[in-house]
């Protein structure tokens, strides 16, 4: 299992943006492609935002079609806030329901407006 230091890797403490977010999960996609189990730990993070979680952790899944089972099998965290680990469980669970309706062929702007990321 490799451990990926988050504020290390994103030269950040403040994890808010969506290009953050996108920066962590192409650096967790080159991790998963050598190891089963990718471990991030959030070690003196101080803020985290839904853009920056939307945009790591619901795009992997999003991508993978993994539900949260598929996620934990793969993903681990160390260091993180539970109201941060709920945020995330959020994403991925919008995540799925996104690509349920794009695998029906339903249009995602009937249910999301164009300004929403998830």
């Amino acid at each position: 299992m490799k451990t990926l230091k988050v504020i290390f890797a994103l030269e950040t403490a403040h994890l808010l943006t969506a290009e953050k977010g996108s920066a962590l999960l192409q650096l967790v996609k080159s991790e998963l492609n050598s190891e089963d189990i990718v471990e991030l730990d959030f070690s003196g993070y101080e803020f985290i935002s839904s853009s920056f979680i939307n945009s790591a952790f619901g795009d992997l899944c999003l991508e993978n079609r993994w539900d949260i089972q598929d996620f934990y099998s793969r993903i681990k965290f160390s260091c993180i806030d539970k109201d941060d680990i709920d945020d995330i469980e959020l994403a991925i669970f919008n995540a799925k329901h996104r690509r349920e309706l794009m695998d029906s062929g339903k249009n995602l702007s009937d249910y999301y407006p164009p300004s929403y990321a998830y």
